[in-house]
């Protein structure tokens, strides 16, 4: 039995660093700081609180261009957004790939191992809410993009006015969970919160807030100017080139010309003789286009 307990108690001693392990690295802190704009548009800042198992370069941030919002209605819709002024206290390559906005934070030439901050802002542009009856924050506080368990979120949501908080919302775990393991207070027009608990890989923290119709004013992105254009402008120039075939380009109408060939043997003016009974001077007149075509005679025009 003592053999068998020693097995069992240095097989689970073995296994702890291996847990401990699993992950490259995990982010032990993340704190988000969001000024939400009257235009739709949020100033963001994300310290990230990271800590390597291994030697790495860094970490990915992939933020998301392409956002799918089911809406408190049932209804389905989808964003584009923009984003601008990055900002990276570290050494980052940025770049766009797969529908997101890629940073990648590091020195290719250095390696770390522990503790590491990293810093990024930017500004995030949603555009307009294409709600007609009310206006809808809605925003992952932290995505499902990341690879890795994140503890200890924080975050500070600041409004541009004043809003009910009875409509606040919040919802964490995995695509279509319902789950809230938040705490937090609002003061005016802040909102700051915790997350109670751990996000593992693929999972995310998001706030949603019905707001009053006319909230936002002013919102919008390039998407929605080239939205306009794409159909807007090849209506207009369709109508200009409508209206100028109209009146330079239309043809007369073309009258067809009715031909009658006689039957084989006969000229015209045998036909003529045949169908009335007699041949005046304007059958006869017809019969100089079939001498011509024999080439009895020559036409010439003078």
């Amino acid at each position: 039995m003592k053999k068998i307990l020693f097995t069992i108690f240095t097989f689970i001693f073995l296994l702890i660093p291996i847990n401990s392990y699993a992950e490259e690295y995990v982010i032990s802190g993340y704190k988000m700081d969001i000024v939400v704009n009257e235009n739709n548009t949020m100033d963001i800042t994300e310290e990230i609180d990271a800590y390597f198992h291994v030697y790495k370069h860094g970490i990915y941030r992939n933020i998301p261009l392409k956002n799918k919002i089911e809406r408190l209605d049932g209804s389905v819709y989808s964003n584009r957004a923009i984003i601008s002024d990055i900002y990276v206290s570290e050494p980052a390559d940025i770049s766009t790939s797969n529908g997101n906005k890629v940073i990648k934070i590091g020195d290719p030439n250095y390696t770390l191992i522990g503790e590491k901050k990293y810093i990024i802002s930017y500004n995030y542009n949603i555009g307009k809410d294409p709600s007609k009856d009310y206006d809808e924050f809605y925003f992952n506080i932290i995505g499902p993009e990341w690879d890795t368990s994140i503890s200890n979120v924080t975050f500070t949501i600041t409004m541009p006015k004043a809003f009910d908080q009875n409509k606040l919302g919040f919802s964490s775990g995995v695509v279509g969970s319902t789950t809230n393991n938040v705490d937090y207070v609002v003061d005016g027009l802040k909102i700051t919160g915790t997350y109670n608990g751990i996000l593992m890989p693929g999972e995310a923290l998001t706030i949603r807030l019905e707001l009053p119709e006319g909230y936002f004013v002013g919102a919008g992105t390039p998407f929605d100017n080239a939205r306009f254009f794409m159909i807007i402008v090849p209506l207009i120039c369709l109508f200009i080139t409508f209206a100028i075939w109209m009146k330079y380009g239309k043809d007369n109408e073309v009258i067809e010309v009715v031909e009658f060939y006689p039957p084989e043997g006969f000229n015209s003016l045998d036909i003529a003789y045949l169908y009335k009974g007699e041949a005046d001077s304007e059958d006869v007149t017809s019969l100089l286009v079939y001498l011509a075509n024999c080439g009895y005679i020559k036409i010439v025009e003078t």
